[in-house]
């Protein structure tokens, strides 16, 4: 199995650092996490998971301009996510994983 793929019923954890053109690890004013199961090409917006950093739990400010939001896929198949932070640093962080089907299920 490589490091983009996982089992079905296994949480994704997704990461994203932020800093400035300096190269300061600083937070975003938001933090938004987006993760959608890749249908089209590009997943339509109305499929995806969003969580912000402040008003979902799931998303956690390690240290300055580190993020993390774990994700527990619901459905084997390929999914893209992007990290977007906006104010005080504004970058988007993307990238993409599978989750494998359940010889079990």
């Amino acid at each position: 199995m490589s490091g983009n793929e996982y089992e079905l019923g296994q949480s994704v954890r997704l990461a994203a650092a932020f800093a400035t053109f300096a190269g300061v690890r600083t937070n975003p004013t938001t933090t938004t996490f987006k993760v959608a199961r890749v249908t089209a090409q590009p997943p339509p917006e109305p499929t995806a998971t969003s969580a912000v950093f402040g008003v979902d739990a799931a998303v956690i400010n390690d240290s300055a301009g580190v993020f993390h939001y774990d994700f527990t896929p619901a459905n084997p198949g390929d999914y893209v996510w992007q990290a977007v932070g906006t104010g005080a640093v504004a970058a988007v962080k993307r990238g993409r994983f599978r989750v494998l089907p359940s010889p079990f299920a």
